[in-house]
């Protein structure tokens, strides 16, 4: 099946979705553990063949999907189990087969941020962006303040979101909700969740993309982001973002080498490369754990929030 994107700097996701690999020196973690990350940088090296002038990456077919997914931390969630990619971002195993597929394409280029359409011709992005609720399940909370906090910084990353793309992006938090839904429960008025989730700090937040199934589409927040360096509302407004369908920043060529690197289908640019957008991670010097806006970062969203 074709894998179908699109990114800005920041950048829409469609289907199959890539592993990170960590700047150790960055504790801006939304990333697996350090063992697990080695593990996944030493895996991405030994199944590399060139990563040319041209900027193509080709990958040695032979590894086996087994060593393709064991290079990945996984959690289970409600009886479910899920592989960590990206740093933030959780595959089931059918998601896992289809980015193995897509893993190994030698047309794979890290040059540009691209745009890819669905075989209809539309952008897969967030619908109905103007009108998206949310409930932050209290009782998956192991304190009041802790829930308290996350309402309070959501609501703000969502407000900046929401200023950046007047008309286009608005967020409506469904707080009588809050007691009402237990950590697994769908509602039909709520378009996503928010829930306490403990990963054993393999990630600091989680998000989705628009083309997850409907019952994937929560945010998990580890125990972890109450204690990062990186500004809380700003690590929302980076999840926030993958909501919109925004993918990492860092993938492109321009990004420091030590730069976690995705793996994926071809893009085409929007902007040019930012070193400080929201959806950059900390690595190679490049970054900000502020994670604010930049210009960049709001002339691409408005590009396909129009």
């Amino acid at each position: 099946m074709k894998t179908f994107l699109i990114t800005f700097t920041l950048a829409i996701l469609c289907h199959a979705c890539a592993q990170e690999k960590k700047d150790k020196a960055s504790d801006l973690v939304y990333l697996n553990s350090s063992a697990n990350l080695d593990k996944q940088n030493e895996f991405y090296q030994d199944s590399l063949i060139e990563f040319d002038d041209s900027n193509k990456v080709y990958f040695d077919q032979s590894i086996g999907f087994d060593r393709f997914i064991n290079r990945y931390d996984t959690v289970i969630i409600d009886q479910e189990i899920f592989f960590i990619v990206q740093g933030d971002l959780l595959l089931d195993m059918d998601e896992m087969v289809d980015y193995y597929s897509t893993y190994f394409n030698d047309t794979t280029q890290y040059e540009k941020l691209v745009i890819d359409v669905l075989p209809d011709g539309k952008i897969n992005k967030m619908p109905n962006a103007d009108q998206l609720t949310y409930a932050v399940v209290r009782s998956s909370f192991p304190s009041e303040n802790e829930y308290k906090s996350v309402v309070r910084y959501m609501a703000e990353a969502t407000r900046n979101w929401s200023d950046i793309l007047p008309e286009k992006v608005a967020f409506k938090h469904l707080s009588y909700l809050d007691d009402q839904l237990r950590p697994s429960q769908q509602h039909p008025d709520v378009t996503f969740t928010i829930r306490h989730y403990n990963s054993g700090g393999k990630f600091v937040a989680a998000a989705f993309f628009p083309h997850y199934s409907k019952y994937r589409w929560k945010v998990r927040i580890d125990p972890s982001y109450y204690t990062t360096r990186a500004d809380k509302v700003g690590v929302l407004r980076h999840e926030i973002g993958h909501i919109l369908g925004f993918r990492h920043e860092h993938i492109r060529a321009e990004a420091p080498i030590d730069c976690p690197r995705e793996d994926d289908t071809t893009f085409d640019p929007l902007t040019s490369y930012d070193k400080v957008s929201v959806m950059h991670y900390p690595c190679g010097g490049f970054g900000d754990l502020n994670l604010a806006f930049t210009e960049k970062d709001i002339k691409g969203s408005r590009l396909i929030y129009n």
